[in-house]
């Protein structure tokens, strides 16, 4: 027994250390702890959709010459706009963080793990808000009036889209029924359709969630009238897709029925195991999904005005007495996020970063629209790139003639190596 005591405790004591590491508390989002982990921070109030692309960009900055980290805070964009409005970065729902973006080079922003940090008792305030519905007190009530020293700057396009599990007979839905499906529901399920007559499987989102809100609009019922049963306001997206999912085997397939973000749904794991139903707006003949089939992601049906559920994502920070950004960092994030020129070293493509995880440049857009819900109008971007958009989303092509400068270009522009009509 003697001779064995140093091996047993050999053996204790590395599992001893592993056991206190994993007790190590997180470090503080600004670094007051020493930990020198997270360097340049810019702190944001994320809509849980935006999340993908956030980690995705964040892992791009930190690999710049001059480091910039992503810390989130994901909830909905109501309680976003409130909480920038106040000034509080501050945990909201049950998306939980602050995470932050880490410098480590293998991580996989689809399935590394994020890490989270501590505020600092003193408290932090917040660089950046993101809403995926129009930042107004029509469509967010509860957020408060927007002080004049907060600008909105839109951004990429956003769609959403009616779900169902992928074993559902299901193919499409209509303005008129998602009105009764959803205006109605656990309050007076004698006014539902078949075959979404069950409330216990119509799923829906917290009244302060874009999603709900933007979708709302374009059924014209507002978030806040959703009749759903209280256990079916699910806080995240995530949980909404694995909620989809697991009715693909328990027989209820065609009942269910939920929203999720393009972003969300566009990942290959829930596409596998959803659909997305075509949608027919109030006044249309025909349904459309948002991309040209439904197996694409070329969003050809929202850019042209067929499909109806988008909005813009909304970059709300503080501005000076011109309306430009205050902090220099939160200017040239807001920049890369809009479109705007940009420079980074090591050189990468912002727009490759959202059309990656779900989003459409405005550039790449033929139609705009300036409320939620609201009627769509001809748009003709001032530096067009619908071509590089069809030439980088999943299995995408262009029919445009590839270029280096504008000179092999005829009447057009050279932009992102395509010949754009200007």
């Amino acid at each position: 027994m003697l001779r064995r005591t140093p091996w047993v405790l050999a053996l204790a004591l590395p599992l001893f250390a592993a056991g206190v590491a994993r007790a190590l508390p997180p470090p503080a989002c600004d670094n007051s702890d020493g930990a020198n982990l997270i360097a340049n921070p810019i702190y944001i109030l994320a809509a849980d959709t935006q999340v993908p692309m956030l980690k995705a960009l964040g892992k791009q900055l930190r690999a710049q010459a001059a480091p910039v980290t992503l810390v989130y805070i994901p909830s909905g964009s109501c309680t976003n706009l409130a909480n920038m409005y106040q000034g509080k970065y501050v945990v909201s729902g049950a998306g939980g963080g602050p995470y932050y973006i880490p410098a480590d080079p293998a991580f996989d922003p689809v399935s590394s793990p994020v890490p989270s940090c501590a505020i600092p008792a003193g408290g932090l305030q917040p660089d950046l808000a993101i809403s995926i519905v129009f930042p107004d007190q029509t469509d967010c009530p509860t957020a408060g009036t927007r002080p004049s020293t907060i600008a909105a700057f839109p951004g990429p396009v956003q769609a959403f889209v009616f779900a169902v599990p992928r074993m559902s007979s299901q193919v499409a839905i209509t303005a008129e029924e998602a009105y009764l499906v959803f205006g109605f529901g656990a309050n007076d399920p004698t006014k539902l359709v078949a075959p979404w007559s069950d409330p216990n499987f119509l799923y829906g989102r917290p009244v302060t969630k874009g999603t709900m809100i933007s979708i709302g609009a374009n059924i014209g019922v507002p978030a806040g009238k959703w009749q759903l049963l209280a256990a079916n306001k699910i806080d995240q997206s995530s949980v909404m897709a694995s909620t989809l999912i697991g009715h693909n085997a328990d027989g209820n397939a065609d009942k269910s029925l939920g929203i999720l973000g393009a972003e969300i749904y566009d990942q290959s794991s829930n596409r596998a195991m959803l659909k997305s139903l075509a949608f027919r707006a109030f006044k249309q003949y025909h349904a459309f999904w948002p991309d040209s089939t439904p197996t694409s992601f070329d969003k050809q049906n929202l850019r042209d005005g067929h499909y109806t559920l988008w909005s813009y994502v909304q970059y709300l920070a503080a501005v000076d007495g011109s309306g430009v950004p205050s902090k220099p960092a939160v200017k040239s994030l807001i920049d890369l996020l809009v479109g705007n020129a940009v420079t980074t070293n090591p050189p990468f493509e912002p727009l490759d970063v959202e059309i990656a995880n779900g989003l459409v440049p405005a550039c790449a857009m033929s139609v705009q629209r300036t409320s939620e819900g609201g009627d769509l109008s001809l748009y003709s971007a001032p530096e067009p790139c619908g071509c590089y958009y069809d030439a980088k989303v999943p299995s995408g092509s262009t029919t445009c003639s590839a270029c280096t400068d504008s000179s092999t270009c005829g009447t057009g522009m050279c932009r992102h190596g395509y010949c754009e009509a200007r």
